[in-house]
């Protein structure tokens, strides 16, 4: 599977915020899936928008490179 933009990762969170307030978890036959806490999630969505106004301030358009400061 290929790596997320920024803005796609966000999307990735605020689609499971959407799902985590309708149900915590849930079961299919043995197995059972338990969704994180919604406070993470914010967490996560937050920390993803920062990241993404902090990289459109330096001109990298949101894309979520690396600045190692030019060391190479």
């Amino acid at each position: 599977m290929a790596a997320l933009t920024d803005a796609q990762a966000l999307e990735a969170w605020k689609e499971a915020l959407d799902a985590a307030r309708h149900s915590k978890s849930y079961q299919i036959g043995p197995r059972t899936l338990t969704r994180h806490d919604i406070t993470d999630i914010m967490r996560m969505i937050e920390w993803y928008e920062r990241r993404i106004a902090r990289a459109s301030r330096s001109g990298r358009g949101g894309f979520g490179l690396a600045d190692f400061g030019g060391a190479i």
